[in-house]
């Protein structure tokens, strides 16, 4: 997965491009803001498939389950 960053000025004049960009290519594009923390800009299936990860490897035996036979069917 691919990232890059931005300015929030260069973020606000391309922001149907960037949005596509993040869309077409799966990448990360980080916002810079001046005197605030950066914000991530992700596609919302990439990071609804992440939290179902998260979710998943939150239980210790599931994690071990998982990277045991991470092929076998449940």
């Amino acid at each position: 997965m691919l990232s890059k960053t931005l300015s929030y000025s260069q973020a606000r004049a391309n922001f149907a491009e960037t949005l596509n960009d993040v869309e077409d290519n799966r990448s990360i594009v980080i916002v810079q803001r001046p005197h605030r923390p950066g914000v991530a800009l992700i596609a919302a299936d990439e990071l609804s498939s992440m939290m179902a990860t998260v979710h998943l490897l939150r239980s210790p035996a599931n994690a071990t389950r998982l990277f045991e036979n991470p092929l076998t069917p449940a």
